[in-house]
């Protein structure tokens, strides 16, 4: 994830005025959210139930969302 987030601020410093470019990152983002909303959902659900969440829980709540989103499920 650290390399997509270092690309996207190579990108964003590279791009012109922010207020053209708008609907573009508005685009991508929105795509972004709806491919990886299982996995947002499930950290969200889990943080709700328990309050607070450490990285490593993270990483496996997300890792069995992408198994479960693989299988169809």
């Amino acid at each position: 994830m650290r390399g997509d987030t270092f690309d996207l601020m190579e990108d964003l410093y590279g791009m012109g005025d922010p207020e053209e470019e708008y609907t573009v990152v508005l685009s991508d983002t929105e795509e972004t959210v709806r491919e990886l909303w299982p996995e947002i959902a499930a950290v969200a659900e889990n943080l709700m139930e328990r309050g607070r969440l450490e990285g490593d829980e993270v990483s496996r709540i997300i890792e069995r969302a992408r198994e479960q989103r693989e299988r169809g499920g």
